[in-house]
């Protein structure tokens, strides 16, 4: 009795610290879905920090619960970086389902290249890597809360004319995402070059047939 009310004070617990935390603007769905199910996603994004907003949309298509690609377009403006527009496909994999341990690993890579709208002289793209562990509770058929968190690291190159710049970061985020039937929100923060990020993303699944494993 005493494991059972421990374990639920850790799960009550846990959501609290998370929803406390709310860039990348892509987005991965895969940690979502079940084991060989496949399906589609459309999600959009609102996020702020002291120095900008944005808006993002994401469109993409997940592969049996385990490959993600998803392609994102998003919208940025801020008084000291100016607006500029975000193209950003991404790649996703989960190494480890969760199924006998409680968590889901993957890996993921994504290319980010900006285009400022005062001017086409500056060249702005970056390159990241990335890992996230994910847990999901079910509540229920229809409903699950989906805990996460990612790290990255991320090499960009700009140039302006002559001048040129190359900067590695290292980012971190936080999320947890509420699955109803399939419609998913999802709160989280990011930590990005001394930044914090503060963001909500909504987004709808198709969810297609799953697929059938082989009796061998």
């Amino acid at each position: 009795m005493n494991i059972v009310i421990y374990n639920n004070m850790f799960k009550i617990i846990t959501i609290l610290v998370l929803l406390l935390f709310m860039d990348s603007f892509a987005i991965a769905q895969n940690f979502l879905l079940d084991k060989n199910q496949s399906g589609s996603f459309l999600a959009g994004q609102i996020a702020k920090s002291d120095n900008k907003f944005s808006k993002a949309l994401s469109i993409g298509y997940t592969i049996d619960g385990r490959i993600d690609l998803s392609l994102s377009a998003s919208h940025v403006n801020g008084p000291h970086i100016g607006t500029h527009l975000i193209v950003n496909p991404m790649v996703s994999f989960i190494i480890i389902k969760q199924n006998h341990i409680p968590l889901s690993l993957s890996v993921y890579s994504e290319y980010q290249t900006k285009k400022y709208t005062r001017t086409d002289a500056i060249k702005d793209q970056t390159w990241a890597v990335g890992s996230g562990l994910y847990h999901k509770w079910l509540i229920g058929k229809t409903f699950s809360i989906n805990p996460g968190i990612y790290f990255h690291r991320s090499f960009t190159n700009r140039s302006l004319d002559t001048y040129k710049e190359h900067l590695n970061s290292n980012g971190f985020g936080l999320q947890t995402s509420f699955l109803i039937k399939n419609f998913q929100v999802t709160p989280k923060v990011s930590h990005f070059r001394e930044e914090t990020v503060f963001s909500i993303e909504i987004g709808v699944i198709f969810f297609g047939a799953k697929s059938i494993e082989s009796l061998n």
